[in-house]
């Protein structure tokens, strides 16, 4: 897809709710929730692919013609729209010959603990259960194929998703509810840990109008409660690296320890990182610098300091 193409998508995409946003309207997705996907609707954004996405999209191809050439045939999808409902849409990856809609993923390892079931079966992951309902809801497919490719375990899968009337009936309810209520009506979900929230504050607040002010006492109770979460996390973190060192200590010689079927397995990776000293390189090479500002970029940054007030004096 060339720049002015995908410009295009982007858009006809924030007219309506697309398959890969109603499971964060519905605060069950690992990439979003309702706050991002509404922000990415009430604002014209190009936000750059994460590297999950780019390797996504680079191996889409080959999954569905993997998966084309197993289903006996692949058609390539173009964006649709529900029948009655104009803000329900999405783009499906493809269409089998028989019919029937193809979703092509990328995952590390099938885990069953994350959703995976066997080749053929049914088990996926949530968001992307949701996903193929929407789809079905949106094209009225009666069956829905999942072909997806364990890039650490070198595997491919096909799973084969059927209609869900009820729960079909409840994505549109909700997700018709969200869109009148926080896209058409524009107003913000509740704000969450999604760097789109982040966004959002700092484009509301870009600089300090005020000095420090006084806390409410609502105010106090927020900043005592993040107090405390962020010392369960530093205790977290400490428990969490001397149980790792413990467990290291166990694996020793070997490459690591499991339990039966079921249970848990942990591995662990040697291995050399490297590292490159940018500063000594400018330092020791002048001249880079010119090149290395043209590949520099500014983005937005922010940090919630928080200490405890001294007594006055």
């Amino acid at each position: 897809m060339n720049v002015e193409a995908r410009r295009k998508w982007l858009k006809w995409r924030r007219g309506g709710l697309g398959g890969s946003d109603v499971a964060g309207v519905l605060n069950l997705s690992p990439w979003s929730s309702p706050f991002s996907v509404w922000w990415s609707k009430v604002r014209d954004l190009e936000e750059e692919d994460s590297p999950v996405l780019k390797r996504g999209k680079l191996l889409e191809e080959a999954i569905l013609q993997w998966a084309g050439g197993e289903l006996g045939g692949l058609v390539r999808g173009s964006p649709v729209v529900h029948p009655e409902f104009e803000w329900a849409r999405g783009t499906p990856d493809g269409w089998t010959d028989v019919d029937e809609g193809l979703e092509a993923k990328t995952v590390r390892f099938f885990d069953p603990e994350y959703g995976w079931g066997p080749d053929g079966s049914n088990e996926v992951p949530l968001h992307y259960r949701i996903q193929c309902l929407w789809y079905m809801t949106v094209t009225e497919a009666k069956v829905w194929r999942l072909a997806a490719f364990a890039t650490i375990q070198d595997e491919w899968r096909i799973f084969t998703i059927e209609p869900d009337e009820e729960v079909q009936s409840r994505l549109l309810e909700v997700a018709g509810k969200f869109w009148k209520e926080h896209v058409l009506d524009d107003v913000a979900p509740a704000l969450d840990s999604s760097p789109a929230a982040s966004a959002y504050l700092r484009e509301r607040f870009p600089v300090p109008k005020f000095d420090v002010v006084e806390a409410t006492e609502k105010d106090l109770e927020l900043l005592e409660a993040y107090s405390e979460a962020r010392d369960q996390e530093r205790r977290a973190k400490k428990t969490k690296d001397e149980l790792a060192v413990r467990i290291k200590e166990r694996i020793g010689d070997s490459k690591g320890l499991q339990g039966e079927p079921g249970e848990l397995k942990a591995t662990w990776s040697r291995f050399d990182r490297t590292k490159t000293d940018w500063k000594k390189l400018q330092e020791e090479n002048p001249h880079l610098d010119d090149l290395v500002s043209s590949y520099t970029r500014t983005t937005p940054s922010d940090r919630l300091n928080l200490t405890r007030r001294k007594n006055a004096q």
